[in-house]
């Protein structure tokens, strides 16, 4: 037997860093909105062992977060890892769009449903902060808060719809070097502010990516009514609440994206495992 589900996106609408904390990590509070630019992810318990079959541009072993998940998963419920799992992918990675917690949340979703919800969903979460800051966010989806280094989530009324342009430039940033380049500021955000769009990492992104500065400028002239950061980067995203059309002018080796936000209905409808054949 094999599932598939859809593996969503996110955006931060916004996100404010309190401090750093003992353990490494820094404190944040962050408004998180999914989109419908998804990754797709296949499971089936098959095979001696567990496998992931992924683009070559990312691991396949302890390194890839699927892989931790499904370790994860498997020994809690006290069996041997035995899965084999397809992962197409279609969200940028080190984009700040939460690709990589998002396919270990759907990973964690199928195998439960494959071994018929053992795990309650208070289970779930648990065992998704342990993989990763962002995985409990994405068991949920829609528009939620998320606290301490990611895990404490507690979902929102659904945010206003907005169509996005998502402008993923050639190269990554790295989340640590974002983090590691951010100071402490007198901002007074109001993090439930519906008309409020901030992110406290834009200025060390644009210290790391100063060519980031081109894609704000042509996003703004496009007529995005508001322009932000993707998580810790490198992606933008500009906001309309129209479709924005055409291309913009920017360099060859930059990729666009065009994504809508995501309501918590339809976020529970398009990460439901469903059945497939091999």
């Amino acid at each position: 037997m094999a599932v598939t589900l859809r593996s969503p996106a996110k955006v931060n609408l916004r996100l404010q860093v309190l401090g750093r904390r003992s353990d490494g990590y820094h404190e944040i509070d962050t408004v998180l909105q999914s989109i419908d630019l998804c990754d797709e992810i296949v499971i089936a318990l098959s095979g001696l062992n567990l496998r992931i079959f992924a683009p070559p541009y990312l691991p396949t072993g302890e390194g890839n977060l699927c892989y931790q998940a499904a370790q994860s998963f498997f020994a809690l419920i006290r069996e041997r890892a035995r899965a084999t799992i397809w992962l197409t992918k279609r969200i940028p990675v080190q984009a700040g769009l939460g690709g990589g917690s998002s396919n270990a949340a759907a990973v964690l979703l199928g195998l439960n449903e494959l071994h018929h919800n053992p795990l309650n969903s208070e289970e779930l979460t648990q065992l998704a902060a342990a993989v990763g800051s962002d995985v409990p966010f994405f068991l949920i989806g829609g528009t939620a808060r998320a606290r301490g280094r990611g895990e404490r989530v507690e979902a929102l009324p659904d945010a206003r719809r907005w169509w996005l342009r998502i402008v993923k430039p050639e190269l990554g940033l790295s989340t640590a070097q974002v983090y590691a380049l951010w100071r402490p500021g007198n901002f007074g955000h109001d993090i439930l502010a519906d008309n409020s769009f901030f992110n406290d990492l834009e200025q060390p992104a644009r210290k790391l990516m100063p060519d980031l500065a081109d894609v704000y400028c042509a996003l703004i002239a496009d007529g995005a009514e508001k322009v932000l950061l993707c998580g810790s980067g490198s992606a933008v995203c500009g906001f309309y609440s129209q479709p924005p059309v055409g291309a913009l002018p920017l360099k060859s080796c930059h990729r666009e994206y065009i994504a809508r936000t995501m309501t918590r209905l339809e976020y529970s409808q398009a990460t439901a495992a469903r059945e497939c054949e091999l």
